[in-house]
């Protein structure tokens, strides 16, 4: 063991933290879910990433606000800009982002969902999630669309928009966009909608082809990648109960790349696997790539904190069809506990 992972070890001794001789979690790649076979005549970016243990850590887009709208008809790759619904609400959905941002500071993420035994439905629905809340509303026709405006992603009930109980689990299924997520994400979608029905939605894109099957869970914002069918239940369980299995998390919307990154090393070099272990104290960024960051250790008087960079790293495939790209690469420069 360097000196490093044994100065990790003892902070995490000293707070009470289970540590373990096997695979620590700072490996973030787990080997023993292997992916379905896809036959001998083509190899699918995601099982490349996995084949050469890409991290999946600092990989989630970054989204205060989510917008989902249900649309049942085939999607196609730029499945928001090119689809059959009105061209005055096509162009609604795609300025809305930007008139949130420059309104409130929050970044929106639109994206069309749809669940295969509702795709005759005649009233679509529409879910903004924000505050940590999951809202719903039944539209009685698509010009309603056009009323979500900043003021409903703001107040959502003031809207017209119903609290859901138990959330959203988004499993992103869009073929068109890359052939990963379809060929991996719909038996995610079918075994996770067995058991959690209404819940489950299939959605567009999500960002990161290479991390498929990619799920988000609603409203806690956590991004999830390379989770096949055979863990799905139990990685959603999981987390129903505010446990994380940290080889599967990409990170939290609500977080900056690097953000996503100190908040894995500091899970990790500790074991925090409960989503309550762990609250954000204090965020300095001290360059563009570098970053303090500070951590209150439940039932304790002890902070924890990070300093991490980043850097660009070798190009890697980002997607079947497309070619390599140069990959985020997140350091831990030093980890230290400090009283309160």
């Amino acid at each position: 063991m360097s000196r490093g992972a044994f100065r990790f070890a003892v902070i995490a001794n000293k707070l009470g933290f289970q540590t373990s001789s096997e695979k620590h979690p700072l490996s973030t790649i787990a080997t023993s879910n292997t992916p379905p076979a896809a036959g001998a005549q083509r190899t699918y970016c995601s099982q490349l990433a996995r084949e050469t243990a890409a991290p999946l850590y600092g990989t989630a887009i970054q989204v205060d606000v989510w917008l989902l709208v249900e649309y049942s008809r085939p999607w196609k790759s730029k499945a928001l800009l090119d689809n059959e619904l009105p061209e005055n609400l096509v162009t609604h959905l795609d300025q809305l982002p930007a008139q949130l941002l420059e309104q409130t500071g929050q970044k929106l993420r639109v994206q069309f969902v749809k669940q295969a035994a509702t795709a005759d439905r005649v009233h679509p629905v529409v879910m903004i999630v924000a505050g940590g809340q999951v809202w719903q509303r039944q539209l009685d026709d698509w010009r309603e669309l056009i009323d979500v405006q900043v003021a409903a992603l703001a107040d959502p009930a003031a809207a017209g928009f119903e609290g859901v109980e138990g959330g959203a689990i988004l499993v992103c299924t869009n073929g068109q966009r890359d052939v990963c997520c379809a060929r991996f994400g719909l038996p995610v979608y079918e075994a996770l909608r067995a058991e959690f029905g209404q819940r489950v939605w299939q959605t567009t894109h999500v960002g990161g082809h290479r991390y498929a099957p990619n799920v988000v869970y609603l409203p806690g914002d956590w991004f999830l990648g390379f989770v096949h069918a055979d863990l799905s239940v139990d990685l959603v369980n999981r987390l129903d109960q505010g446990v994380l299995d940290l080889h599967h998390i990409r990170g939290r919307a609500g977080l900056s790349p690097l953000e996503q990154a100190a908040e894995h090393f500091a899970r990790g070099c500790l074991h925090a696997v409960r989503v309550d272990q762990l609250q954000w104290e204090d965020t300095q960024w001290l360059a563009e790539d570098r970053l303090l960051a500070r951590f209150h250790v439940s039932a304790t008087d002890t902070q924890i904190e990070l300093e991490v960079t980043q850097s660009l790293g070798p190009a890697a495939t980002a997607s079947c069809d497309g070619p390599p790209k140069p990959q985020k690469a997140f350091h831990l420069v030093r980890l230290e506990q400090v009283s309160i």
